[in-house]
């Protein structure tokens, strides 16, 4: 008699909880989101889009997931490096070594070595030097294009579709090759060089200037540095902040100095420890400040700018005036601790968000979450009250019963993918003995505690 009343006092709050709480399957995420898939290690690099599949570097694994609904396609071993779409295909680098995959099945279509940092890149071709020798290849397959024996004393150099600039060690000094043979010692000395639209822009030393394909000097600005190009304005650190107009070399606006800043879309975003503050890159002039904290990551799309901030939300603001237009406030588990936030990136329609283990993508897709691996759940005692771990969860739904009658109902959320992810939970409640039933994605875990 007193077994069988235990069985119904049992099973009376299990038959409760599955009839009261919402079914595993049916985890649908707010609209506009396209879908989360929950890693078992950090994510260590931007996402790259190529066709069908969103690849990214977790831990030391390549990982592709089909963009439409965040499944795991295929996993490639690497290590840790870093990500790049050219020509269709997904460009892993690591130090000196670079190695191309077809981003349909995640197989190594060819890879190569080049000496130190002596590797550059033009539309179709990847330009390298090693032991001795330059080169130039054909991205999607690898074929040697070009080859010539590098130039003594060379330090770096820059390509394009006409010959090379090569700078050489000592004063850097810089040389015009062209492929048909002709050298042209120009008077000017380069540290870093990078194309424009305008022409080539020039950094050595506290300055900076543009040269045409030629190497003839367009125009020059002492002093420049620290540089960032934001449509065709060019923003630079001189006396403060200021912007000038690519093309000629004229200032147009001065402002207060960050030592952060980015360009993102028509935006020159400077970065103030807990605000990001919009500019309008042609005047200087502020658009628009948003606070929040230091790992806050932007990106653009065709109509919006989708910002990832701390405790792991997201919110859609117009891209036209910066106007806030949704807000998903808790939509990443938050972690007690200072956690990996890479840059975000937009590709296929969607903006993708990683935050530590956890990917968010922003668009049309199924609206799931998935995971790395099964779930697990435990429930434990502990001296300040119940132990709740778990793994590949995100949340638990707790039901506390006394004697068959519901007492209290709780929803605990959990880090998905730390190993360590676990939450104590107290309950206010007299002495006495009581029923706590855990459940979360298919699993059912009950257990008997003195509280």
């Amino acid at each position: 008699m007193n077994c069988h009343r235990f069985r119904l006092n049992l099973w009376k709050p299990l038959l409760a909880l599955a009839l009261l709480a919402p079914l595993a399957g049916a985890r649908d995420l707010p609209a506009g989101v396209a879908w989360i898939h929950e890693f078992r290690e950090p994510i260590q690099s931007e996402v790259v889009v190529a066709g069908e599949m969103a690849i990214v570097l977790v831990g030391k694994d390549m990982c592709a997931l089909r963009a439409c609904d965040g499944t795991l396609v295929w996993k490639v071993p690497v290590g840790r490096g870093g990500l790049e779409l050219r020509e269709g295909l997904v460009v892993y680098r690591e130090a000196w070594r670079q190695h191309f995959y077809d981003p349909r099945d995640g197989h190594l279509v060819w890879e190569f070595s080049h000496d130190q940092c002596l590797c550059q890149s033009t539309p179709g071709r990847i330009w390298y030097v090693s032991k001795g020798q330059m080169f130039a290849r054909e991205v999607r397959t690898g074929k040697i294009l070009w080859q010539r024996t590098q130039p003594e004393g060379m330090f770096e150099f820059w390509p394009d579709q006409e010959g090379f600039f090569a700078s050489f060690q000592g004063y850097r000094k810089v040389e015009r090759h062209t492929f048909a043979g002709q050298v042209t010692r120009l008077a000017w000395t380069a540290e870093a060089m990078r194309r424009t639209r305008a022409g080539w822009l020039v950094t050595a030393g506290l300055g900076t200037s543009l040269v045409n394909e030629q190497g003839r000097v367009l125009w020059n600005r002492p002093g420049l540095h620290t540089t960032r190009i934001v449509g065709q304005v060019l923003v630079g650190t001189q006396l403060g902040l200021e912007g000038f107009e690519l093309t000629s070399g004229r200032r147009l606006w001065q402002r207060e100095h960050y030592y952060s800043r980015f360009a993102l879309d028509r935006f020159l975003v400077l970065n103030k420890w807990t605000q990001l503050v919009f500019c309008d890159a042609r005047s200087g002039a502020t658009v628009r400040r948003i606070y929040g904290d230091h790992n806050m990551r932007p990106v653009a799309t065709p109509d919006s700018i989708n910002l990832l901030a701390w405790p792991g939300s997201l919110t859609r603001y117009r891209k036209s005036d910066l106007r806030e237009i949704t807000r998903w406030p808790s939509l990443i588990a938050n972690y007690p601790y200072e956690v990996e936030v890479p840059d975000g990136s937009y590709g296929g329609g969607r903006s993708y968000h990683p935050y530590h283990t956890t990917l968010a993508v922003l668009g049309a897709g199924s609206g799931q979450v998935t995971f790395d691996g099964p779930p697990e759940l435990e429930l434990l005692r502990h001296r300040d009250g119940i132990l709740v771990k778990g793994r590949n969860l995100r949340q638990v739904e707790l039901a506390l019963y006394a004697k068959g009658e519901l007492v209290e109902r709780r929803l605990l959320k959990l880090p998905a993918a730390d190993p360590g992810s676990s939450e104590i939970c107290k309950f206010a409640v007299a002495h006495g003995t009581y029923q706590l039933v855990a459940r979360s994605r298919g699993l059912l875990t009950r257990q008997e505690f003195e509280l």
